[in-house]
C-alpha cells in the first residue's frame, strides 16, 4: 500500500491498457501521457491493441499497484513518453 501520492492525476483516474498487461500478466514496456486530452496509456511491448476487444480501461491506482516502478514516471509532462527495454530497466523519457 502506497503512503503517498505522486501523481497529478487522482488515483481513480481512468486509464488506457491492454488485455496482455491486465489478463497475462505482461510487463509495461511503453507508457504515453497524451498531448491531446491528456490521457495515460500503458502498453506491453507487444504495443496496444489492435483489437479493440483487447482494449483494458482500469484506474491509475489499479496500474500502479500491479507495476510499482511507474511510481518513477509520475511527473511525465503531457506529451511525452517513457519506454523501457526489459522489465528491469531503467525509463527513458522522450518528448512524443
Amino acid at each position: 500500500m502506497l503512503n503517498f501520492w505522486p501523481f497529478k492525476d487522482s488515483p481513480d483516474v481512468v486509464v488506457f491498457t491492454s488485455r496482455d498487461v491486465i489478463d497475462l500478466g505482461e510487463w509495461i514496456h511503453h507508457v504515453s501521457h497524451d498531448l491531446d486530452d491528456g490521457a495515460w496509456q500503458f502498453h506491453s511491448i507487444n504495443g496496444s491493441p489492435d483489437d479493440p476487444s483487447d482494449a483494458r480501461v482500469v484506474s491509475l491506482k489499479n496500474i500502479v499497484d500491479m507495476d510499482h516502478s511507474l511510481l518513477e514516471i509520475a511527473d511525465l509532462p503531457v506529451g511525452w513518453i517513457a519506454s523501457r527495454k526489459a522489465k528491469d530497466a531503467s525509463w527513458v523519457r522522450t518528448k512524443a
